[in-house]
């Protein structure tokens, strides 16, 4: 499949309907908190080998791997998920979706730049993000180099259809024991800028909320990481299934955790910053400890997809779900 000529072929006002609908699926829905797989892992088997972080070829990537990598070590990279000309694809969509919110908006939320396959939101995502919260998340995006996935409802729907078909839907369900959906707010594309301001360690369940199910797949549509000259994550490669409270006055944000706590906590050599090719994905829950990569020297952008799953009956309502 030629994914740009099908992307050009797509119907922009039929997918922004399709999305407001999706939207529209959980707006009078309550969670329901049940039991989750979590609190099940210790019936999963550990992790085979000594690896600090797991990983896999993307032709052997099944839920039983997934359970038992996020059950030993909280993550899981799974080498090859992408092929050269998808990445290619979806890097240009990233830098046409980001470009194209660049353009402020009016005072109802409606962008002033063009529309099209590009910049097409929902309606839906007004009256579950009024004025002036999707102006300020917006903000937020443009100061960052990213923007919701949802701002192009085209590529938003060409994303769902391509996870679909590369078995992720199967994959996501079977991993979380119930149809997934996925999180307007935190389904970003990214294109990072440079110089990468120092960000807080966090882990999501500290603003999700620790009692939801999810699973987060991070696509890195770059090399970057390590001593790759463009940033990845740093991470603490360590199962957590609680919130790390941080010291006083040590974090910068009410969520976050600040670098003393990471030592103090977990030892001064335990941070990693693995290196990832385009097209690997990095799968993690709410309950991961980690942050963009900080470093002085990057002389590179990153692109990446970042998609947060929970099943459709254990959700965060505060991170706007979606249907899939």
């Amino acid at each position: 499949m030629n994914l740009a000529r099908e992307l050009q072929a797509r119907d922009p006002e039929k997918d922004a309907a399709k999305l407001s609908e999706r939207l529209s699926f959980f707006h009078d829905k309550e969670p329901e908190r049940q039991k989750r797989p979590i609190e099940e892992e210790h019936l999963q088997p550990r992790w085979p080998g000594e690896s600090t972080l797991p990983e896999i070829e993307a032709n052997n990537l099944d839920v039983a791997g997934l359970k038992s990598a996020i059950a030993t070590s909280g993550a899981l990279i799974v080498r090859g998920l992408l092929q050269e000309h998808e990445v290619t694809h979806f890097r240009d969509v990233v830098d046409q979706v980001v470009d194209s919110c660049v353009e402020q908006e009016d005072d109802e939320g409606n962008p002033k730049g063009p529309d099209g396959f590009y910049r097409n939101p929902p309606q839906a995502i007004k009256q579950l993000l009024p004025y002036p919260k999707l102006r300020n998340s917006r903000g937020f995006h443009r100061q960052s180099g990213s923007a919701m996935c949802i701002e192009s409802a085209s590529a938003a729907e060409q994303l769902l259809e391509f996870y679909s078909a590369k078995g992720l839907k199967t994959l996501i369900e079977a991993y979380l024991g119930q149809p997934p959906c996925l999180s307007a707010l935190k389904w970003v594309l990214r294109r990072s800028k440079l110089p990468v301001a120092e960000a807080g360690w966090h882990q999501d369940g500290a603003f999700m909320g620790n009692d939801i199910n999810s699973i987060n797949m991070w696509i890195p549509l770059d090399t970057c990481g390590g001593e790759t000259g463009a940033p990845g994550l740093d991470v603490v490669p360590r199962r957590l299934t609680e919130i790390v409270r941080p010291g006083e006055d040590s974090a910068v944000f009410s969520w976050s955790v600040g670098g003393e706590d990471i030592d103090k906590t977990f030892g001064a050599d335990t941070v990693i910053s693995p290196e990832f090719e385009a097209g690997d994905a990095f799968f993690f829950d709410h309950f991961y400890l980690h942050r963009t990569q900080f470093r002085e020297d990057f002389s590179r952008p990153r692109y990446a997809i970042e998609t947060w799953f929970f099943d459709s009956v254990n959700f965060p309502a505060n991170q706007i779900p979606l249907a899939w």
